[in-house]
């Protein structure tokens, strides 16, 4: 049985909330506002967003919400976490005991997790939103896998790629095609949060799952 080793809350909606709204997870038709005006705090995107909370499921989520097409405008290149160089002085000092303390720990963890869980041993495996790379990467330490990775921002796909030696695509699940029962293990770590349509991803990434895949 295909397993999904990952849950979230979210909802699509048009651009302007419609007069009987749906929730996109549970279908339910009562949703109120739940916080107005909320501003980017990092200024990073203009304007002012809502929250509407959906009353059956306790979903919360934007409106109006976002094309597709706006959401890569949304990771600055700040965003993106790098491995620190051979940087001297106290910022290269504080950059690397971040890095040792609080990025590569979670990565380690992250991918240890998951293997413990899924006892996988070899296979293919897909992380979409894999960022730089650096969770990707961990897997390749465990077992004898071959690692293929998705995400919509270049500059980050640029240092999987370059940086690492990584098999990393600049594409959306829907946009990169993949075939059918191709992936052992499909993989998301804080990405739920960030879709349009997190329905519409599980059945994609049902569809693209071998049979007894993760």
């Amino acid at each position: 049985m295909n397993q999904l080793v990952d849950l979230a809350v979210n909802r699509n909606t048009s651009q302007e909330l419609p007069t009987t709204p749906e929730c996109e997870l549970c279908g339910g038709g009562d949703l109120r506002p739940e916080f107005a005006g909320v501003r980017d705090r990092l200024r990073h995107v203009a304007g002012e967003f809502d929250f509407y909370l959906c009353e059956q499921c306790k979903s919360v989520s934007l409106s109006p919400f976002p094309d597709e097409s706006d959401v890569a405008g949304f990771y600055p290149a700040s965003y993106m976490v790098r491995e620190p160089g051979p940087e001297g002085g106290l910022a290269g000092l504080l950059r690397s005991i971040e890095w040792k303390t609080l990025f590569l720990p979670v990565y380690r963890s992250g991918a240890r997790t998951v293997i413990a869980m899924t006892g996988l041993k070899a296979g293919r495996i897909l992380e979409i939103g894999c960022s730089s790379g650096y969770q990707l990467r961990e897997f390749s330490k465990l077992g004898d896998f071959e690692l293929v990775g998705l995400d919509i921002d270049e500059l980050a796909v640029n240092h999987a790629s370059k940086v690492l030696g990584l098999t990393v695509r600049n594409k959306t699940l829907q946009s990169a095609d993949f075939a059918p029962n191709s992936f052992d293990l499909v993989i998301m770590f804080n990405v739920l949060e960030h879709l349009v349509s997190p329905l519409e991803m599980f059945g994609q990434i049902r569809r693209i799952l071998k049979p007894g895949g993760y």
